[in-house]
């Protein structure tokens, strides 16, 4: 059975797109000009003067006759840079096209929603002369790790391009990363894109103006428009004519532009692969016992861990999807819609499943039947993990709220509105203080029954992008510990917020786990090695340290220790089981090219998998 609530924040972003794209100019028109901009970076110091003044230099020219822009449109997706972003686009005479980049969408306070109320969606499709222009987005989506294509925006793009009316249709692909290993299931565009008549992918990221090839097809890509240092502001004028495109860099009010790049346009169909090497498996071999016992897909990409119940598993999609799941098959039973992403693990407490969404509401479902209890419309986007204690669950909510409701009626019994940025951390509660970071340098101890304030912790360095704020942090008898993006591991008083000792001895980012018991944390280092060290000491204190060889690994997944063994997934799509003692590998096991998100683990000690690839699975392992 399925439910649908009405949508009531946008309907934008569920637009089916088809092949009857926007066309800004006639078919005929077979030269034109374009303008286009790439990491705009709204939030950046002087980001806002730089994109004024590329807009108001685009309206002096009347050949231009639309303008993309290939993403990180802003610095953050925090307070009013999107709103600020689109006001001086919105300046722009001509019609234009936007997609976001990573940094829109890993550092969001609206789950990237907010990218979407704007622009109504995160691709488009027209057509300029000749020429369809397909732009769609990469992400990564809340979860740091390398960029990947949502299985929507594949099937997306597929159904463009098997439905066109003249096979031979020359077409652009704007992106924001460069459609190479950076962006893990790079492969699957690429393969489905050279069957057809692909020009060229045009993408930024990268900051400079530069001419590429991905895997044979020709690739572009363009510089920031942000002044810095001796780089003036500027952006990319694009001239096409039958023959070529041809790339000028255009400094506002400057006289002098040169081409910097040209591009063969014409029949490019099919373009032979490269020799880039695809996603090996071939490790599985080595583990024979490992049992791949059921998966499901989703069809839209999963940012959280799925939960479970006695009889069921409970996972959550990006776009919004609540699936109930046969924990012993993983055929699918009941699924409920919410109008906004969901990117915290489900809750499942008392029969009931708890879910925040991007849509400002918290969702408590019948975990049986899927049927609505209730629902709690809060400040903002709910992007946190629930957790529960007694009789009240916790949630946060916005940019600055966090609260405590009654599960049976979700109630607000009390809520704290002092935090200066989104939380989408699984808070912590040990005793009668509930602890959780924040994308704003601090981690927060509130009273569990009230609400107020106990300790706030702002010892790490300056910076938004230095908080430890995606780390779920654990605590042991006296010391709350977690991990952050300035590679440290931190240790932190429970009664009073002190630090006790903070190390960069390993290069940890934004993982954390611990023994049942509460004696030994686990980390992942960013390269190849995982550490074990004692918990409640007054320094760092490391038992092991083991190199593992997974690889540059910042896939911001916890580490989950069974009696025996600790677990670990990575941004390439592989689990590890580590020996608790010694950290030696007892088995490894790749089921995906995608990123997985923190294993859950089952009674029987089986695991439940979920990875941005959509896929929910559920594995088993042997002696």
């Amino acid at each position: 059975m399925s439910r649908l609530l009405p949508v009531f924040l946008f309907l934008g972003a569920l637009l089916v797109h088809t092949t009857a794209a926007e066309r800004v100019l006639p078919a005929d028109s077979s030269s034109f000009t374009f303008a286009w901009l790439s990491d705009t970076h709204i939030g950046a110091t002087g980001a806002d003067e730089d994109l004024r003044r590329v807009v108001a230099d685009i309206n002096t020219m009347p050949d231009i006759a639309f303008t993309i822009i290939s993403g990180d449109i802003t610095e953050l997706d925090v307070g009013d840079n999107l709103l600020l972003a689109r006001s001086i686009l919105e300046e722009l005479a001509k019609p234009y096209f936007v997609i976001p980049g990573n940094h829109d969408t890993k550092w969001s306070a609206s789950g990237a929603q907010t990218f979407r109320r704007l622009w109504g969606a995160d691709r488009f499709e027209f057509q300029a002369g000749p020429y369809r222009f397909i732009g769609l987005d990469q992400g990564p989506l809340m979860r740091m790790g390398g960029g990947y294509i949502a299985p929507q925006n594949i099937t997306w793009i597929d159904s463009i391009l098997s439905g066109l009316s003249d096979p031979r249709q020359p077409f652009f692909v704007v992106t924001h990363y460069p459609i190479d290993p950076s962006v893990t299931n790079w492969y699957q565009l690429l393969d489905l894109i050279r069957q057809y008549n692909v020009q060229a992918i045009l993408h930024g990221h990268g900051h400079r103006n530069r001419g590429e090839s991905s895997e044979g097809i020709d690739a572009v890509m363009s510089r920031s428009t942000l002044s810095r240092g001796d780089t003036r502001t500027g952006y990319t004028v694009v001239q096409v004519d039958p023959i070529q495109a041809a790339f000028t860099e255009r400094i506002p009010e400057q006289p002098g532009n040169s081409v910097w790049h040209t591009l063969p346009l014409g029949n490019k169909f099919p373009t032979q692969p490269g020799k880039v090497e695809r996603p090996d498996f071939s490790v599985n071999e080595q583990f024979p016992t490992v049992e791949l016992l059921w998966e499901q897909p989703l069809g839209e990409l999963i940012t959280a861990p799925p939960a479970f119940s006695a009889e069921m598993a409970y996972a959550v999609t990006a776009e919004g999807q609540i699936a109930a799941l046969d924990l012993q098959k993983g055929n699918k039973l009941w699924t409920y819609q919410t109008s906004g992403g969901i990117h915290g693990q489900p809750l499942v407490v008392d029969d009931r499943v708890i879910c925040g969404s991007a849509d400002s509401s918290i969702y408590c479902l019948d975990a049986h039947d899927g049927e609505l209890l209730w629902v709690r419309r809060l400040a903002g986007s709910a992007l946190n993990v629930p957790v529960q204690s007694g009789k009240r669950i916790f949630v946060a909510a916005g940019e600055g709220s966090f609260y405590a409701l009654d599960i049976a009626s979700g109630e607000i019994l009390w809520e704290y509105h002092d935090i200066d940025g989104f939380v989408e951390t699984r808070p912590t509660i040990k005793g009668n203080r509930i602890m959780f970071g924040a994308w704003d340098n601090r981690v927060y101890a509130l009273h569990i029954r009230n609400g107020k304030t106990q300790w706030i912790w702002q010892d790490g360095p300056q910076g938004i992008l230095y908080s430890p704020a995606a780390c779920w942090p654990v605590a042991s008898r006296r010391q709350l510990l977690f991990a952050a993006p300035d590679r440290a591991l931190t240790a932190v008083d429970l009664r009073t917020g002190e630090t006790v000792w903070r190390s960069k001895e390993r290069r940890v980012r934004e993982t954390i786990g611990m023994t049942p018991d509460a004696e030994i944390a686990f980390a992942k280092c960013m390269w190849d090695t995982v550490i074990a060290f004692r918990t409640d000491h007054a320094d760092y204190d490391e038992i092991w340290a083991r190199h593992v060889g997974y690889g540059f690994e910042i896939d911001p997944s916890m580490l989950v220790a069974g009696a025996e063994a600790v677990y670990l997934t990575t941004q390439n799509g592989s689990i590890y089981a580590l020996d608790i003692q010694n950290g030696n590998v007892i088995w490894q096991y790749r089921l995906s090219a995608a990123l997985l998100h923190t294993p859950v683990l089952l009674p029987d000690e089986s695991i439940l998998l979920s990875g941005v690839d959509g896929i929910v699975r559920r594995i088993k392992f042997g002696t």
